[in-house]
């Protein structure tokens, strides 16, 4: 069984939301944003679009963003594939072999009945 502290770390909570007192972000701030609290494959993109123009900060959010995040969610989903019991390794082939947004429910809490079962 995968130690709790173990999964914990591969499957992150999601920010909390901004209260509304707090000023407007530009969208450089959004990509600052995502450069600080992204995995691997967000914080090396956001930190090229952060080198970047002002176009290719918007072209970064407006699809490159995702793109990284999704790539972050396959190497989290992969780690469980490798290091999970088998009804979690399986639940994680199936939720890596399905659409990206079924990847993301997955890697939200879909884990959590999987783990139970191992």
């Amino acid at each position: 069984m995968i130690p709790l502290v173990l999964l914990a770390g591969l499957v992150s909570a999601a920010p909390a939301a901004a209260e509304d007192t707090a000023p407007p972000v530009t969208d450089r701030g959004k990509v600052l944003a995502f450069w600080k609290s992204g995995g691997p494959a967000v914080k090396s993109a956001s930190g090229a679009a952060l080198t970047g123009t002002d176009d290719e900060i918007r072209q970064y959010l407006a699809a490159g963003q995702k793109v990284a995040e999704d790539l972050d969610l396959r190497e989290a989903a992969l780690k469980l594939v490798t290091d999970a019991g088998p009804t979690l390794r399986e639940a994680a082939k199936n939720a890596l072999d399905g659409p990206p947004d079924g990847l993301a429910a997955f890697m939200k809490d879909g884990w959590k009945a999987p783990l139970a079962d191992d």
